[in-house]
């Protein structure tokens, strides 16, 4: 039911003319891929997908390879907004028990596999607004391990964010609708007590 119900929702804004940035950890990105992977190309050029505590190939990769191997996450990858080198950003810690890297092994690495550091090794920026709002208490740098949880208390994932929104933003064709009205971010996330699926209309400037 969640995977169409989601597909549903990214449908409903791609065909109103709108981009749309999906956000999504642990088990949200799972479904998050199920409902992509389904889509044509055409509506994937209007949705970018940011990954955080993901675990399609540590988990699911390995049960199911027809629908989480390799060549379902190339595929997708390549569709999506801006194609390989844009479309989906992807947040790990060699701590997290459950998500690891998606698109290489830790070893090989992949510019969009981005490894951030656990404990933190500096205290969160100020300057990096969180989006959606904070889920959780920030944690003290150097003292708490993170492991699945604390990803938007990140300054990686969260420069990202912003920078994908920017993206969005400006990709818009000129004098059609106005940033606010163009594009949305729909997050599925198991952290705290966010809901599910929330839309978050970007504000302008």
């Amino acid at each position: 039911r969640a995977v169409p119900e989601f597909q549903g929702r990214i449908n409903h804004h791609v065909q109103a003319g709108r981009r749309v940035l999906v956000s999504a950890h642990s088990q949200g990105s799972v479904i998050a891929f199920a409902a992509l992977t389904s889509l044509g190309k055409q509506k994937l050029t209007s949705v970018a997908l940011v990954t955080y505590g993901c675990p399609i190939t540590t988990l699911y990769g390995a049960l199911f390879p027809a629908y989480f191997g390799d060549t379902q996450i190339r595929g997708l990858r390549g569709k999506l907004l801006g194609g390989a080198e844009m479309g989906w950003w992807n947040f790990w810690r060699k701590t997290d028990p459950i998500g690891g890297p998606v698109f290489a092994a830790p070893a090989a690495g992949d510019a969009q596999d981005v490894k951030v550091d656990d404990p933190a090794t500096q205290p969160l920026s100020a300057d990096i607004p969180s989006t959606p709002s904070e889920l959780e208490d920030a944690r003290p740098a150097w003292l708490e391990v993170a492991g699945h949880s604390h990803f938007f208390n990140e300054d990686k994932l969260r420069s990202c964010v912003r920078y994908m929104k920017k993206r969005l933003g400006n990709d818009l064709t000129p004098g059609v609708g106005s940033r606010a009205e163009r594009t949305v971010t729909l997050d599925l996330t198991t952290e705290g007590q966010h809901p599910s699926a929330q839309v978050h209309r970007h504000p302008p400037g």
